[in-house]
């Protein structure tokens, strides 16, 4: 003929006279039990949960090169409790990916009490286009000069280019030239090459 008298300082939804209770939050709770003697007898009990809730950050590194796969997700999950298990949108299960292609990737943690945490619109992006060399050149007036020249203009990959021409050079444009082929190669920021 016991009766039950519970307390709590979180104003949890306790069910006063119930034995047990369930479906309780964080919090320190009070029990006064009361038998049919009027003889009592009290229990406090605490429960805990995570420091702080399951989350994560996502740094992405872009692909150097347009159409390339190398880029990567570093992820850094917090809170919840550890160890964590990833579910990433492309099939990947480790916490970091590597060898990407441009595009939006997602990954969902969960961690060892099976609590979850979906991080979405990870973008790795890339150059909006290739790296692409074209030369307009101008030829020699007379047989045996040497006012030849080629003007170089280069589009996409990532600016900060260098050159290496087949006869030296170093700059974009070439003037003083003679007859012959030249051919050049452009090296972007990121260290593609065309």
């Amino acid at each position: 003929g016991y009766t039950f008298n519970w307390t709590t300082s979180n104003g949890s939804g306790l069910v006063q006279g119930q034995q047990n209770q369930s479906g309780l939050t964080a919090g320190t709770y009070n029990v006064t039990v009361t038998d049919a003697n009027s003889c009592t007898a009290s229990l406090s009990a605490t429960i805990t949960q995570p420091a702080a809730a399951l989350s994560a950050t996502a740094v992405p590194t872009a692909v150097s090169c347009f159409g390339d796969n190398n880029g990567q997700i570093v992820l850094t999950p917090t809170g919840g409790t550890a160890p964590y298990t990833y579910l990433w949108s492309n099939g990947a299960t480790t916490q970091n990916i590597t060898g990407l292609s441009a595009g939006t990737y997602s990954v969902t943690i969960t961690d060892a009490k099976s609590c979850t945490y979906t991080l979405s619109s990870i973008t790795v992006t890339q150059p909006a286009a290739a790296l692409s060399p074209a030369g307009t050149q101008t030829n020699i007036l007379c047989n045996g000069g040497n006012n030849g020249a080629i003007d170089l203009t280069v589009t996409g990959g990532t600016s900060g280019y260098t050159y290496a021409w087949s006869n030296g050079a170093t700059a974009e444009d070439l003037t003083g030239l003679t007859a012959g082929t030249y051919s050049v190669v452009v090296t972007d920021a990121n260290g593609c090459i065309a």
